[in-house]
Order: C-alpha cells, then sequence, then structure tokens
C-alpha cells in the first residue's frame, strides 16, 4: 500500500478522526426459529469463527490496514434498482449487503453497478476488501448474474474475480428453504468454493462481528418460519438491524407483507421484533406488496431509503411513498449514493440533513403514524388496487380473509 493513501483517502472524503465512540446498548432479541446458540463451538476449517479476524486487529480495536473512520458509515449504493449496501464501523470493520445488477441495465453494462462500488469501497475503507458480505437472498439484483459455466457478468462475483474485492467471510441461507429463483443455483455454485462461508439458518447476533460500538442481529431467519418451501424468493430475505447507540437500522432485503400470488406476509411476523428504528432501507425498493401497515407502524422510521433507479415494475408503488412520506424524510439512490454518518449513537446526519437518534424511552411512546386511518388510504388495505372501480382503495378491494388477524377492517 502507499505509505500516503489512507491519508489520501481520509483527504477526499473528508473523515473525521478520533471521535469518541458509544458503546451499543443492549436490545432485547426474539429469536424466530428456536435453534440453540453455542457460540464456543462455532468454527470455520477447525477454527474459531472470527480468528482470522481478530488477528488483523491491533491493541487499539481497529483493522490493519484499513481506515478506522472513528464514527459509524453506512452508503447506500446507486446501482439503479437492486441493493448494494455498505455498513462501516468506527474501528474499520466492514460489512457488505448484497451488490447485484440493476433490473434494467443495457448489454455491456452488466458490471458497472459493481465497479462503481467496488472503487467506492476501496475509497471509504483504504482498501480493496470487506470482512463480511451478506446475500439477503438470492435474485440477481441482490448477488448479480452468472454466465454459461457459472462465469459472473456482474454482481458480487464480478467484484471478486474480476474487481479485485476480496471477501473476508460469506454470509446466506444456504440452500433451504428453496425459493423460487433461477439465480440460486447459480450463486450457490460460485458460493459454495468460498473458503470461509457461513450459513444463516436462525436469528442471532453471532454471525457479524464489526469491533466495539456496533451490534448487527439477525432478526428474522429465512423465512421466519411463515414463507414454507417454494414460495416467493423475496420472502426469505435475511432482516438485519444495526444498532449503535441509540441509532438502529432496518436491513432487510426485498422482505414481503402481502399474502397473494405467492407472496407470504412475513413483514408482519417480524415486525415487533425489528422494533422501532431510525432509518429504514425500504424493503423490495417501495414495491406494493412490501412495508405493509403493520411494519411502518413497528418501525415508525425518522428516515427512509429507496434503492431504486429504472425499474421494470414501475417501483416506487406510490402506495409505499405516501405511507413511508406520512411519517420519514425520504431518500433515493438515483439520485447518487445515500451516506449516514454518526459519531457517537445519539445523532447522525444523512444526506448533510442532520437528525437526533430516539431513546429506548422515546420509542415506547411513539404516537401511532397517522396512515391507514380511513377508508381511502392507500396505506390501510396496502395493495393498492382499486378492485371494485369505487376510486378508492378500501378494505372491500383488500380482503381481510386473505391475511387473517394482520389487517383491522373499519
Amino acid at each position: 500500500m502507499h505509505p500516503n493513501r489512507q491519508a489520501f483517502a481520509r483527504e477526499q472524503l473528508r473523515l473525521p478522526l478520533g471521535v469518541p465512540r458509544r458503546p451499543a446498548r443492549p436490545r432485547p432479541l426474539v429469536a424466530l426459529l428456536l435453534v440453540p446458540v453455542v457460540l464456543a463451538a462455532c468454527t470455520v476449517d477447525g477454527r474459531p469463527l472470527d480468528s482470522g479476524l481478530d488477528a488483523d486487529l491491533d491493541g487499539a480495536g481497529e483493522v490493519d490496514g484499513a481506515i478506522a473512520p472513528g464514527l459509524l458509515r453506512v452508503v447506500f449504493f446507486d446501482v439503479g434498482t437492486g441493493d448494494a449496501i455498505l455498513v462501516q464501523s468506527p474501528s474499520g470493520r466492514t460489512l457488505l449487503v448484497d451488490l447485484g445488477i440493476p433490473q434494467v441495465v443495457a448489454d455491456g453494462h452488466e458490471a458497472d453497478a459493481a465497479r462503481h462500488v467496488v472503487e467506492r469501497v476501496a475509497a471509504y475503507t483504504g482498501r480493496g476488501r470487506v470482512d463480511y458480505f451478506l446475500a439477503s437472498h438470492y435474485h440477481t439484483d441482490h448477488v448479480g448474474a452468472f454466465g454459461s459455466g457459472g462465469a459472473s457478468f456482474g454482481g458480487i462475483a464480478w467484484a471478486a474475480e474480476s474487481g479485485g474485492l476480496e471477501i473476508g467471510t460469506l454470509l446466506d441461507r444456504g440452500r433451504t428453504p428453496a425459493g423460487d429463483s433461477d439465480s440460486q443455483v447459480d450463486y450457490l455454485r460460485w458460493a459454495e468454493n468460498h473458503a470461509d462461508r457461513r450459513v444463516i439458518d436462525r436469528a442471532g447476533a453471532e454471525f457479524i462481528d464489526l469491533g466495539p460500538g456496533v451490534t448487527v442481529d439477525v432478526v428474522a431467519a429465512p423465512g421466519a418460519g411463515v414463507a414454507p418451501e417454494g414460495s416467493g424468493e423475496n420472502g426469505f430475505s435475511i432482516a438485519l438491524r444495526v444498532t449503535f447507540g441509540d441509532l438502529e437500522i432496518s436491513l432487510a432485503g426485498d422482505l414481503t407483507g402481502d399474502c397473494d400470488d405467492g407472496v407470504v406476509d412475513v413483514e408482519t411476523r417480524v415486525a415487533s421484533v425489528m422494533g422501532a428504528v431510525e432509518v429504514y432501507k425500504v424493503n423490495h425498493h417501495g414495491s406494493q406488496s412490501s412495508s405493509n401497515l403493520s411494519w411502518v407502524r413497528a418501525l415508525h422510521p425518522q428516515v427512509a431509503v429507496f434503492s431504486l433507479g429504472s425499474s421494470r415494475f414501475g417501483y416506487p408503488h406510490e402506495r409505499t411513498v405516501a405511507a413511508l412520506g406520512a411519517v420519514a424524510d425520504l431518500f433515493y439512490t438515483r439520485d447518487g449514493d445515500v451516506v449516514l454518518e454518526s459519531a457517537d449513537g445519539r445523532s447522525y446526519t444523512v444526506g448533510g440533513r442532520s437528525y437526533a437518534a430516539r431513546t429506548e424511552a422515546e420509542e415506547v411512546v411513539l404516537p401511532d403514524p397517522s396512515i391507514g386511518v380511513d377508508e381511502k388510504s392507500d396505506a390501510l388495505c396496502r395493495n393498492g388496487r382499486d378492485d371494485d372501480r369505487d376510486g378508492y382503495t378500501d378494505c372491500s378491494d383488500w380482503s381481510c380473509s386473505r391475511c387473517p388477524g394482520v389487517t383491522v377492517c373499519p
């Protein structure tokens, strides 16, 4: 590494140094799949799970060779309609959640999104490496696409094989449950050759260690005990909650909240476990089958980030935008990378705007968001369809029997 590389990167990105750190507060975690967790027994290739990563730490708890920004940074990359999210801890440890190809991309440009992410990761971290990569699920706009013989022409495999991105630990849900995505086989063919890989098969906080002050909880293992094998791939998304002091962030892939045409309402089961958060990466790019009323009420975010560009499906859906706009400031990656930073876990910025994180006591007394209170509200019945052509999307359109106990009709 060039001796001035880290200093240059700090200067270019204006990264503050020596910012005091505040440890993350503990928060109860409800495991949705009750599987015993024995941390002492967790090994990879016969060694303790994080021994390789710990060996890279210096005495100050910082990762050798990486920029330690002294703050939490989360970057929602502009990768079209798809996901790629970098979580960088104060000590310099990193987690990349998803890296696919956009839903709409011109021939010959399939690798552009991955190339952008690789370049920005190097600029932010001072090294071409992430400590963890997590595939929320197996759709191509989250993991990439593969050609004949498993060759990648976009996404995370391209980043690793052609872009020079080194990955520490690879995390995904493995082969079960099987979804309906054709890309699952291709992704797994590539992932199963990775030397350090772990399968996330339960809720818990032991899978990802980003160092002092930051906690990453898996709040929903694939399907959350709700989505049956063979149902829609989005319902198997791994849901994460990132906590830094009072600041909490929801990263849940394309988690679904509808129950029609093979879609399963997982959001309602997971909502109370996720709880209130400050920042919500909007599930499924703002589609009409996600961000249901139960979910929005439980999370009650201050900020909602839509990861999208051109979409074959017309995302974001106006119902989702209206519901989230009633409670949160909205940001869109189609306008460029959206960057969150927090030095102390009490205050934070998103896209240059300043916010104060809420305490646990403040979250307990949050009022119900002012959505879904009358029959004219798309947010009440969630699907956004005017089936009876009366000009409103009301409960006669939604049909409460489709999701018993989920939607309460007047």
